[in-house]
């Protein structure tokens, strides 16, 4: 049943999404695709505010440690070659 519940708030998600964007597009009659823009931005300020209110703040915890984690494949210093040498 969860499968059903992410697919409906997906779909409905895709569709507010493509409405809001076509409307914004249609307003401003230009060539940039201000409404893509606009719904873009806008997503990434939503799940900003999402992350903070529900990690953050702890309204819905971290329970694997995977949000607050460092990436432990990223080195600390960049891969230099044996047979490299500095360029200064």
């Amino acid at each position: 049943m969860e499968w059903l519940a992410v697919s409906l708030g997906g779909a409905m998600g895709a569709v507010l999404r493509h409405a809001l964007a076509s409307a914004i597009t249609a307003q401003s009659r230009s060539e940039f695709p201000l409404g893509i823009f606009t719904v873009n931005v806008l997503g990434c300020f939503l799940m900003a505010i999402c992350y903070v209110l529900l990690v953050e703040r702890q309204l819905l915890g971290d329970p694997c440690g995977t949000l607050h984690r460092p990436d432990c494949s990223v080195p600390s210093q960049p891969f230099r070659p044996s047979h490299s040498r500095p360029i200064c």
